[in-house]
């Protein structure tokens, strides 16, 4: 290359060149986020929160792309979620998406009835089906509900795991649930069984990954989702129950394959042993058992691997909606009831878990169908009176006019 910045020799030649913004040279990089921003579920809304597309962040600088988590058009839960806008250099900033569940819910009344008198009375007793009401979030309150496969939480001495000289390797404890609930079930906390925890030292702590996933077919063939994963640090105990309770509790469907993973990882350098707790009693399902370092990759049952007596203890605790205490009656007369004759207005309404109402009205109409009936006096016979030709006599009315 020339002094001038040429390049001599056969081929192109190049007599001027310049470098705008060379990549060790340009400004530093900034990122401003976008003001909170504010939506709603809208009419109609089937989910409990929205799919929301992000303003971009404002840049300056070499930053390179930018990238957002959650990303622009993701589907917002109800509530608060801090959103990160990362650039490539390094920078970040966030903003907060917050979506309002606006959306009524919906309640659909059973059609007006009609019914005869019960004969001999002026009404009837009429039953009728109850309204039904959705909402696209679940509404409030929540019933207690307790999943196990368990006769017995009592943890008895015999559990087993891969280990070696009594300090465990990688092993995995499973059940799976095959739900038919009243409605979603969310999951508060696991409670798993513990023969032994020690970790190596008084008053110490080893660490227990708890797993949640649903199924898509009988476990454990069926492909499994994750839906919930928290690391617990569980102190040193023996013969005990140990609750872990979730930070952010994970919701399944009513109808699904709950399978729960209880992760032991290797205590082997660290000089931890931890064996699962178990018992004999009755189960309604098997229990399961993985461990690759023992040349189980796959769930397998407990029973399968020589050991029919170990069955181990681990449940699900959490609620399902209890949407029952939503629906109320405003008028009217409660199902079973006996109405009378003529028309009665029954309504209800339905709140969700926001205060956002809605209401329907159906009628049940008593029809007198009964003809009345009279019965007369019987016949009378009747002398005349002194001297003329005629009677007086007072006649009766008639009775049993109904």
């Amino acid at each position: 290359m020339g002094s001038d910045g040429s390049v001599a020799g056969v081929g192109w030649r190049v007599d001027n060149y310049s470098v705008s913004q060379p990549a060790c040279c340009g400004a530093a990089c900034t990122i401003t986020c976008p003001a909170n921003i504010t939506v709603n579920t809208g009419p109609g809304a089937t989910g409990c929160g929205a799919n929301v597309t992000l303003p971009a962040a404002v840049t300056t600088g070499l930053c390179g792309p930018v990238t957002y988590s959650p990303a622009s058009g993701s589907f917002f839960p109800k509530g608060v979620t801090t959103v990160t806008a990362s650039t490539a250099a390094g920078p970040s900033c966030t903003f907060t998406v917050t979506v309002v569940d606006n959306t009524v819910p919906t309640i659909v009344c059973p059609a007006n009835i009609t019914a005869n008198n019960t004969p001999g009375l002026c009404s009837a007793p009429v039953t009728y089906a109850l309204p039904t009401f959705n909402d696209n979030c679940p509404f409030g309150g929540g019933i207690p509900t307790t999943v196990t496969q368990n006769s017995s939480n009592t943890i008895v001495a015999g559990s087993v795991a891969c280990n070696a000289g009594g300090l465990h390797t990688d092993n995995s404890y499973w059940r799976a649930f095959p739900l038919a609930l009243s409605g979603p079930f969310t999951v508060n906390s696991v409670q798993f069984g513990i023969e032994l925890a020690n970790a190596a030292g008084v008053g110490t702590t080893q660490p227990v990954t708890v797993r949640v996933y649903t199924s898509a077919g009988a476990f454990p063939a069926g492909v499994r989702t994750l839906v919930a994963s928290q690391t617990f640090n569980v102190p040193d105990q023996t013969l005990s129950l140990y609750t872990a309770t979730f930070t952010t509790p994970p919701q399944v469907a009513s109808n699904a394959i709950l399978v729960l993973e209880i992760f032991t990882p290797s205590g082997q350098a660290a000089g931890h042993s931890f064996f699962i707790g178990s018992n004999a009693a009755a189960e309604t399902a098997p229990s399961y058992l993985s461990a690759a370092a023992c040349g189980v990759a796959n769930p397998v049952t407990v029973g399968s691997l020589g050991f029919p007596n170990m069955h181990i203890v681990l449940n699900a605790i959490g609620t399902v909606p209890n949407p029952a205490g939503a629906l109320t009656q405003i008028a009217g007369l409660p199902s079973g009831s006996v109405f009378p004759v003529g028309v009665t207005t029954n309504t209800f309404r339905v709140t969700d878990a926001v205060g956002l109402t809605a209401e329907c009205s159906f009628t049940v109409t008593v029809v007198d169908n009964q003809a009345p009936v009279v019965t007369c006096p019987p016949s009378v016979v009747r002398n005349t009176d002194p001297n003329v030709c005629t009677s007086t006599y007072a006649t009766p009315n008639p009775y049993n006019i109904r």
